[in-house]
């Protein structure tokens, strides 16, 4: 689901560029987020950039209200963010698919909207390199840590995939406190769900001696702040698209991969 600026809904192709674009910077988007080409309603490509938005920001309309009279049609569409944000890590975003009917509508809100109904194909590729994860969560337990007397020197990350929807996360992070050297590891889970929300639990902290311990025990509750949240990659992913195959993946990078048949 798309918003729509302005005060109606579009009728030809310059129109429906600038509703779309006036949706867009509203989360976050540039200016020359959006290019459309081809005769309004029938398009020939849609292309929406997202670069800069905010993942975790506030969730779009959920549902609207369809409007009969209006509605229009894209051979291709292509959804990119180059990169996203997900709290303080870069996401790269690409989203690809054909046939994409979309129609108009009113959220509950008021806002207008272009929702997409159906599509032939279509693929989705999200992903974090694992070094900005890394430096996020240095950010996080130095934060954690600065009002102790400890200083969280490094922070080494290992994704493991445990099945296609579910990623194993261990974290070794090295504090020193005044003239002592100690070890903290923490363990979790991130998991994806089927409305593509992403999930930490199973989340731990322990360390390797009493200053570790005194850390862990400090870095705990923002672990539990995590766990608490929910991050959606919806807005990434219009409601007409229904994924056929949902893949997480570790290593280099956290990748979250899907394909979509049609509708």
């Amino acid at each position: 689901m798309f918003a729509l600026g302005g005060d109606s809904f579009p009728t030809d192709t310059p129109g429906l560029r600038t509703a779309l674009t006036r949706g867009a910077v509203t989360i976050g988007a540039r200016a020359d987020a959006v290019t459309a080409e081809g005769d309004f309603p029938s398009l020939t490509a849609l292309r929406i950039d997202l670069t800069g938005v905010r993942i975790d920001g506030p969730a779009r309309p959920a549902t609207a209200q369809e409007n009969a009279g209006g509605g229009f049609f894209s051979r291709a569409l292509d959804v990119t963010a180059e990169p996203a944000w997900l709290g303080a890590v870069p996401v790269h975003v690409r989203l690809r698919a054909k046939d994409c009917v979309f129609a108009f509508g009113t959220a509950a809100d008021g806002a207008r909207v272009a929702s997409l109904q159906s599509c032939t194909n279509g693929t989705l590729d999200a992903s974090a390199a694992t070094t900005d994860i890394e430096a996020a969560l240095l950010g996080l337990a130095r934060d954690a840590a600065a009002g102790h007397g400890a200083e969280v020197k490094s922070v080494q990350l290992t994704l493991a995939a445990e099945s296609p929807s579910a990623i194993s996360v261990t974290a070794i992070a090295v504090a020193k406190a005044m003239f002592f050297t100690a070890t903290l590891t923490i363990r979790g889970r991130i998991a994806m769900d089927a409305d593509f929300n992403l999930r930490l639990s199973d989340a731990t902290c322990t360390g390797d001696g009493m200053i570790a311990n005194l850390a862990a025990a400090q870095l705990s509750p923002r672990l539990a702040e995590l766990a608490a949240r929910t991050f959606s990659l919806r807005a990434f992913l219009p409601a007409g698209l229904q994924p056929a195959e949902v893949a997480l993946s570790g290593g280099a990078a956290l990748r979250i991969s899907a394909a979509f048949g049609g509708i």
